[in-house]
């Protein structure tokens, strides 16, 4: 892929977190408890043709599912929220718990990452990560702590945004052979109507984190294309590198002459546990070893999946709070702008979901 100059990545880097403004934005979904432990996020936002917003989440209470899942109930329930007020309130409209979300004869454990997708013959999609009390494969079953499964990826389906409820729910994404993929989850729709599905791996050993790629075939199944699209990095998200969005860049400024291209958002990590700090080092605050951390890829659109990274020695994206975690960023682009939502440490180290929006004219200025 042809490698953008630094004029272009320094732009990148200020329109993005101009975005991702850890100082301007606010919270629209609470987390159930303002403590330590308990979440709202790992979702979409889409837009209907009335201009109204829809927003897909899981809530998770405190948990950890590093001892086994009797630690806490962990991810809860599935959520979608709607608004008519150009983000300033939601409104949960519907509500899938572990139960509700089961379809076969295997236990939903938790939930994760989600996302909303709008087919183009107008009917609707919900991607969900889900933990079932699936087995591992018996040459590694010594690695499954008690009490805690496999992670795959389902899907309901509707003709309505009104009316999940009365759809069938399937299982798309499964890893039934390289075991070192065997956790799918946290699925991301490519764009608007897309065929494209990216979707999160971790190994047997949950020593780190993945992105690969699905195409949806003939059948409206996926076929996986690659199992792992991105290098993991080499410094603060050596363990995990899971792409959450992209957005399309307005073809202004800088970008009028380039071909059609895109920022992808994604989480990093530096380890997948906690680690201790060395009181000779540079101190940083706690959590940046095992939080995950938010940074860019960019990629010209018609070389997809291939991507340069940004963010190479440092995150671009922390809490200003907390443990400094600030993931699962999504961005959504409106006939009036950009709409951008992400899940931030607070002071009490919850995880609410939390919204900026930036208007064309704003865009405009950024990008001149």
């Amino acid at each position: 892929m042809e490698q953008i100059n630094s004029i272009i990545i320094e732009k990148l880097i200020q329109f993005s977190s101009q975005l991702v403004n850890q100082e301007k934005a606010k919270i629209i979904v609470p987390s159930n408890d303002q403590k330590k432990g308990y979440w709202f996020g790992g979702g979409n936002m889409i837009s209907d043709e009335l201009g109204h917003l829809w927003l897909i989440g899981r809530y998770r209470d405190h948990g950890d599912s590093r001892t086994g899942v009797g630690a806490g109930p962990r991810g809860l329930e599935l959520s979608l929220f709607k608004s008519e007020d150009k983000a300033s309130t939601f409104q949960k409209v519907m509500s899938w718990s572990k139960s509700a979300l089961e379809n076969d004869h295997l236990r939903v454990l938790s939930i994760e990452g989600s996302a909303l997708n709008r087919l183009a013959d107008d009917n609707w999609e919900i991607f969900f990560s889900v933990e079932k009390s699936r087995e591992y494969p018996e040459s590694l079953n010594d690695y499954q702590k008690p009490g805690t499964g496999v992670w795959s990826v389902g899907r309901i389906t509707s003709n309505s945004l009104s009316d999940f409820h009365e759809s069938l729910i399937d299982e798309i994404f499964v890893c039934n052979e390289k075991f070192e993929h065997l956790h799918v989850k946290d699925p991301v729709v490519w764009g608007s109507k897309s065929d494209h599905i990216l979707f999160c791996t971790h190994p047997f050993t949950w020593a780190s984190g993945s992105t690969g790629y699905a195409r949806r075939n003939t059948s409206n199944g996926f076929d996986i294309a690659d199992w792992c699209i991105i290098e993991k990095g080499h410094s603060w998200d050596i363990a995990t590198t899971r792409i959450t969005s992209r957005l399309p860049l307005p073809q202004i400024g800088p970008f009028t002459d380039l071909a059609p291209c895109s920022i992808y958002f994604f989480d990093g990590a530096e380890c997948m546990n906690e680690l201790p700090q060395n009181t000779s080092g540079h101190q940083r605050p706690r959590g940046y070893s095992c939080e995950e951390l938010g940074g860019i890829y960019f990629g010209f659109d018609q070389d997809f999946p291939a991507l340069q990274k940004i963010s190479i020695l440092h995150p671009h994206f922390i809490s200003l709070w907390g443990t400094g975690c600030s993931r699962y960023v999504d961005a959504l682009v409106t006939n009036e702008g950009i709409h951008v939502s992400w899940q931030q440490s607070q002071k009490d180290q919850s995880q609410p979901l939390v919204h900026n929006f930036l208007s064309n004219k704003e865009i405009s200025n950024l990008l001149s």
